[in-house]
Order: C-alpha cells, then structure tokens, then sequence
C-alpha cells in the first residue's frame, strides 16, 4: 500500500510538474512571437531610415563662420536648430568687422562664411574671387541719433552730419557712420538736403575722424562721451539698447531723423576662396539663416537689440525706438527735381586720411 501511494503521489507530482513547463513553454512561445513580430517590423523601417539619411549626407562638411559680438550669442543660440538636412557643421569664431574684411581680403585668411553689419561693407572688399552675399539680411539695426532727453530729433542725416561736435565713427570700420552716410546721400538724391552743403559736411568729418584713435570712435565710446556732454552721437540702434539696458538713469534719448534711416542690414556672404566650397557654404548660409530667422531666432536678435525680419518692432521701453522708415540710395543718379540732378551714391566717398 505504501508504494502504491508513493507512485501515485509521484504520478501527481510529475504531472503538475510537466503542467508547469508546459504553460511556461506556451508563454516563451506567445513572447518569442511577439519579439519576432517587432523585429521584422523595425527591420522592415530601419534600412529606409539608414538609407534616407545616407542619401541625403554621403558627407557633412564643416563651415567656418566669422561674426561679430553682437551677432554671435544669436548665431551660438541658432546652431543647435540647424536642419539635419543641410549635412552641414559650423566653427564659428568673433572679430571685429573691419578685422574680417581684412581677413576676406587676404584671401588665404579667408573664412567659408561672413556674418557682416552691411552690405557695403561687404561690397567694398576687394577679394578673387569675389565675396557673394547668399543671404541678403537675417537682421536689422538703424543708424539712431542719440542726444538729450527732450531734445528735438533732427530733420535730416545732412543735418546730424553737419551739426557741431556731432559724435561719428568712421564710416569705413563703422555701421553706423556708413548707415548715416547712406542715409544723407539718399536725401541728396531725392532733394531733402543740399548735395553741396553734405560734401562741405563730409570733409571736415573726415578730417576729424582722421585725428582720432579708433577706439574712441566705437558706438560704446560715442556714447560715453555723449552723456558727458550736450553732443548728438551717431550709432546703431542695437548700440543703444545694450548701452541703455544697463545705464536706467541716463539722460539719453534716441531717435531718427524724420526724413528716415538708413540699416545695417547683416547679410550672410561667402567668402571661401576655394571655389568647389562655395555652393555647399551658400546652401549652409541657408540653413543658418532659417534658424536665425525663426522664431527662437528672432527672439535671440532682439535680445541683442537687432530687428528680426519681418518681426514686430519690440516694445520702445527696451530703447527700440518703433517703426522707422528706411533710406536707400538709388544705384545711381536720377532726377532730384525739375532744375537739378542729384549726384548718384556711387560718387560719393569716404577717405579717411592715414593715421
């Protein structure tokens, strides 16, 4: 009897047993499916995933960007909202404007891409082969007059550039002494001012640009020196922002001229001397641009004082000084009126005597 209760206990214990291993198999088997099915799935997207992004970027070249330091927090924010798509990397470095003309102009010194202030300044380098501007703007800043509080804002360029002690760069190294220029030249071309009574202006400011050290012609330094005295300053208005961001008590005030300005327009220019690099940095200035000119873009400029385009004009309190109406000279001469011509932009220069 003893044995037989033993087997059958046995019997039982091995039947459990093999219930067991069964279930268990019968799991292993619906989870091994259940893997099997994904894998066939992933491995049915993975090799078009693979093949897309190695269709679209056999290689990533890397793009060498010089800027300077009021664009260059907004190009550091940018670059992380580069499309994939563009297969391109940048090293972006700072210099001062007139430093990257210097560079592009040596040509072996040359970056790929040129993140200028203007385009005339870019226009007036002279390089082989030629830098090309491949994006005209990803932002803007007017030239401003910048005076006492309460001061009444100046009719015209001509007449900021003619005024008394009135506080200018050098319109060969600044943006905004090259903007005011330009602006005095387009209201000589349309009669607001004197072509004559400019030139007179231009010659003297030449003169005395040319007895002073170039640090003291920076905005900043313009600016220090109009708060010190009853001067009008001449600057960017991105200038202006940064200077009165951090000065609350200033007795300051900027305004443009009630004929328009003239802006630094920073446009994205190529300027690599090799020529078999200069279509695929033209498609990365693209790329750049459209994560500058979006709307974490914009954001960036304006946080730097710049005009986002086709941005709202940020609010005044910030030291933005509203919607402004813009001044371009023609691309050469035309009518001014029924008696005269107007001299065209082209013949107006800028020779600042060696220092």
């Amino acid at each position: 009897m003893g044995r037989r209760v033993a087997g059958r206990v046995g019997t039982t214990k091995g039947w459990r047993s093999r219930r067991r291993r069964n279930r268990f198999a019968r799991v292993v088997i619906i989870v091994a499916s259940a893997l099997v099915a994904l894998g066939l799935a992933a491995w049915a997207f993975v090799p078009r995933l693979v093949q897309a992004t190695a269709a679209n970027c056999a290689t990533t070249q890397t793009y060498t960007l010089l800027a300077d330091s009021t664009t260059l927090p907004a190009v550091n924010d940018a670059l992380s909202r580069v499309s994939p798509s563009a297969c391109a990397k940048f090293r972006v470095d700072v210099a001062d404007q007139a430093a990257i003309a210097a560079k592009v102009a040596a040509g072996t010194q040359a970056p790929d891409l040129w993140l200028a202030d203007t385009s005339a300044r870019v226009s007036a380098v002279s390089a082989a082969p030629k830098p090309e501007i491949a994006v005209p703007s990803v932002a803007s800043s007017p030239a401003v007059v910048v005076q006492a509080k309460g001061a009444k804002a100046p009719a015209t360029w001509s007449a900021v550039l003619a005024a008394p002690g009135v506080l200018l760069g050098d319109p060969l190294s600044s943006a905004s002494a090259g903007a005011a220029l330009a602006g005095a030249v387009a209201e000589g071309e349309t009669g607001a001012s004197d072509p004559k009574a400019l030139a007179g202006s231009l010659g003297a400011l030449a003169q005395s640009a040319a007895q002073k050290p170039s640090a003291t012609q920076a905005d900043s330094a313009l600016l220090d020196s109009a708060e010190r005295s009853d001067s009008m300053a001449v600057v960017t208005e991105s200038s202006w922002i940064d200077y009165a961001s951090s000065r609350p008590g200033t007795k300051l005030a900027a305004s443009t001229p009630a004929s328009g300005s003239a802006l630094a327009d920073y446009p994205i220019a190529v300027t690599t001397p090799d020529p078999a690099r200069r279509a695929g940095a033209a498609d990365a200035a693209k790329a750049l641009a459209a994560a500058l000119t979006d709307s974490a873009g914009r954001t960036a400029l304006a946080a730097r004082g710049l005009r986002g385009p086709g941005s709202a004009i940020p609010d005044q309190a910030a030291g933005f000084v509203g919607a402004v109406k813009t001044l371009a000279p023609s691309p050469g001469p035309r009518r001014c009126g029924p008696s005269r011509r107007c001299p065209s932009a082209r013949s107006w220069s800028w020779t600042s005597p060696a220092r």
